[in-house]
């Protein structure tokens, strides 16, 4: 070894320590690949998502129609007794069961939940005939100031200095 030679740099330099990344990194056709199926994923696990709570859903409306019909009773204990077979027979999942469990223990169940169709077309009835009863009131209010109005019109048009 002679002393003429270069002395070797202990640190290379930044172009050599910084290594080019792999072709396909910055390739347009690879990232377009990867978006769409980051895409599909993401709507995949939505539609997913999606269709769990509509089934929770829909699940939750059933159980909520049986426990209606249970209750659509006159006897307070046969309103229970059927609450006790829905719960018995795994007919309600998604409601809470313990609270429903205890209620029917208790005996203390609202009973004749559903009203019949003749009490229903009776209140649709008085309401109708209540709002009709309300615009005719209204309009006779109407006509009665229209009325005074002409009144008041015609006398001071016939007033006996007017002609």
């Amino acid at each position: 070894m002679t002393d003429d030679a270069p002395p070797t740099d202990p640190q290379p330099t930044a172009a050599r320590r910084t290594k080019a990344p792999p072709w396909w990194f910055g390739s347009p056709v690879v990232l377009a690949v990867a978006t769409a199926v980051l895409g599909l994923l993401g709507t995949g696990v939505g539609v997913v998502m999606q269709a769990y709570s509509s089934t929770k859903l829909e699940r939750q409306k059933f159980e909520f129609t049986l426990i209606q019909k249970a209750l659509d009773t006159k006897d307070r204990t046969e309103a229970a007794h059927n609450l006790e077979f829905l719960i018995d027979t795994g007919a309600i999942q998604t409601l809470d069961k313990q609270k429903i469990s205890e209620l029917a223990k208790s005996g203390n169940v609202p009973v004749g939940f559903e009203t019949s169709k003749a009490e229903m077309l009776r209140d649709s009835l008085k309401s109708d005939v209540e709002s009709y009863l309300v615009e005719n009131r209204t309009l006779l209010a109407a006509k009665e100031i229209l009325e005074r109005e002409v009144e008041k019109l015609k006398s001071t048009t016939a007033t006996p200095g007017g002609s």
